[in-house]
């Protein structure tokens, strides 16, 4: 072997030769493949991945309940006081159900009406024995104010006399409606003989119906209704017209016997 090839494999220059194609290969991998190891251990998309990304970003039944909400809340905003009265507070407080202190009552109110009427609110608000929050409804503060001034208006002549110097001194002339509820009435009874039945049931069965108090059997509650509406939507809707157990006739409202009839049917189609 000549002098010249023995210099050319050396093993210095074979150890360079080396040095050089490790360095080669660190760079491939580091410099020419940004992925790196995470591209190759990277897992497949679950089911629950795909779910995800497939799912809609508004549901229809959000969309449902949005605007049923919106419509309830836009329909309750203008009401009256009595007629506040009627959609919420009337089924109990007209007829002492569940052990409701029946409007008009000076003997029953009397030691209630004591405690404040800002005492008479907060509880009305916050819901008090058989009563639910708000009766059931979805009142706002200002309108459980207002429907707790009339009914303790009508119930109690100090009472009565306080809110109406109050309302008089503020300008606001919502004193009025405590002392021409059977106007109020009139103007009510021509806004309820066109109510769908949904807007029946908010108006006098939601307040029982929707939490059970009394003993109601909830709306869409299919174990509590399956005994009742196997005798018959006639004798559901008789029941209901001349009252049953705690519910007074009617459920405490003024329904026709057609809105009666409308009602329960709306009622059985929702807890069959």
């Amino acid at each position: 072997m000549s002098s010249a090839q023995y210099q050319t494999f050396s093993p210095h220059n074979i150890t360079v030769l080396g040095g050089l194609l490790l360095l080669a290969l660190i760079l491939g991998e580091v410099v020419f493949n940004p992925l790196g190891d995470a591209a190759m251990v990277k897992p497949a998309d679950t089911m629950e991945d795909i779910a995800m990304r497939l799912k809609p970003v508004v549901s229809l039944d959000a969309m449902r309940n949005s605007t049923n909400a919106a419509s309830a809340s836009g329909a309750t905003a203008s009401r009256t006081p009595d007629q506040l009265y009627q959609g919420a507070c009337q089924a109990c407080h007209a007829t002492g159900a569940a052990g409701a202190p029946k409007m008009g009552d000076q003997g029953a109110w009397v030691e209630r009406v004591s405690k404040g009427l800002d005492a008479l609110i907060e509880a009305a608000i916050n819901g008090v024995g058989g009563m639910p929050p708000r009766g059931g409804s979805q009142y706002s503060d200002e309108q459980m104010r207002a429907v707790v001034e009339y009914m303790a208006a009508e119930s109690n002549e100090d009472m009565r006399n306080t809110i109406n110097a109050a309302s008089a001194e503020a300008g606001d002339g919502s004193a009025a409606a405590a002392d021409d509820s059977a106007a109020k009435g009139d103007s009510a009874a021509g806004d309820m003989a066109s109510k769908s039945p949904d807007q029946l049931y908010q108006g006098a069965c939601q307040a029982c119906h929707a939490t059970g108090v009394a003993g109601a059997p909830k709306t869409g509650d299919a174990g509590a209704w399956s005994e009742r509406i196997s005798k018959g939507l006639e004798a559901l809707v008789a029941a209901a017209i001349k009252g049953v157990g705690a519910m007074p006739p009617r459920g405490g409202s003024q329904y026709s016997d057609e809105q009666m009839h409308a009602v329960v049917e709306y009622i059985v189609a929702e807890s069959k």
